[in-house]
């Protein structure tokens, strides 16, 4: 998803490649698992994982001892930002950009050459895949929506996740509607890293 959202940014009707560096992703990153760190009901995290707490949640949970909510804040502050942003850039170069286009046992490269080890703090998407990301962003958000939800058996959670996913967002004490992007909650675990790589129109 994060990808999704870089080509639409970045990306342009040329249907050529486009280069995206690791921090930019981190970027993205921070911004879709930044209301999964907070406080459930008041008392502790919400984790849809049963291991041991992830990378990316650690570090936002230390920064949110700082700005609580505020995540407008905490890029402002530049010097931790960027370190935040390196630190989280690290772990997705070791693990999702390493292991994106895995599908089982096999690799399938459809998307930018794999690396052999760690990714590159740059990656090149291959020439039309930023087009295609940029041109079906909303079907690409939806089937990652559908796919997650999917996963889901319980209704009640169904509910309260379309709700989720049509909120807004707080910033600064202020209720902000979600008009364009990525839908708020629509990348809410590490599941959904892959599910754009596994899903097509055929099998919704």
């Amino acid at each position: 998803m994060a990808l999704a959202d870089l080509s639409v940014e970045l990306g342009d009707d040329s249907d050529g490649a486009l280069e995206i560096e690791a921090d930019e992703i981190a970027g993205k990153f921070i911004e879709f698992y930044w209301r999964q760190t907070l406080p459930y009901l008041g008392k502790d995290t919400l984790r849809q994982n049963k291991g041991p707490t992830p990378v990316v949640i650690s570090l936002l949970l230390e920064i949110r001892g700082q700005y609580g909510d505020h995540l407008a804040a905490a890029q402002r502050d530049r010097a931790k930002w960027s370190r935040l942003t390196r630190e989280v850039a690290r772990n997705i170069r070791a693990m999702p950009l390493r292991y994106l286009q895995n599908v089982g046992r096999e690799s399938l490269p459809f998307l930018y050459d794999p690396p052999s080890g760690t990714a590159p703090p740059l990656i090149r998407l291959y020439p039309g895949v930023a087009f295609c990301l940029l041109r079906f962003h909303g079907l690409v958000a939806e089937s990652v929506q559908t796919c997650w939800a999917r996963w889901v058996a319980d209704r009640r959670i169904l509910k309260l996740i379309r709700r989720w996913l049509k909120a807004g967002v707080i910033e600064d004490g202020c209720r902000k509607p979600s008009q364009k992007g990525t839908p708020q909650g629509a990348v809410i675990t590490p599941l959904t890293q892959k599910v754009i790589s596994t899903v097509s129109p055929a099998r919704r």
